[in-house]
């Protein structure tokens, strides 16, 4: 794929896609997933944020599994913060989804 091609295919996600899930969304204002999900929300984005030892963060309902909150939302998006060796079943289930 050429750069031109990405550039074009990252823009149209951004301008239609609204509903973004955040797994391992943290509620510490320090984490950088905390700071990324801040801005995306800021720029009018919904965040859902995906964490298991959470009912809330950023003023949103926490979700366990992106397939808990697929039950009941349309997620566009899945923005992943997690060690890479647990990234694999987050992606599954996003796929899954």
């Amino acid at each position: 794929m050429s750069q031109a091609t990405f550039d074009d295919l990252a823009l149209n996600i951004l301008q239609t896609c609204r509903t973004i899930a955040v797994v391992g969304l943290s509620p510490k204002p320090e984490r950088d997933s905390h700071h990324v999900a801040e801005y995306l929300q800021q720029q009018g984005y919904r965040i859902v944020p995906i964490n298991p030892m959470a009912t809330e963060i950023l003023g949103e309902r926490c979700w366990p599994t992106l397939g808990a909150v697929a039950q009941h939302l349309k997620i566009d998006v899945v923005d992943v913060f997690r060690n890479s060796a647990d990234v694999a079943p987050s992606a599954d289930e996003a796929i899954a989804i």
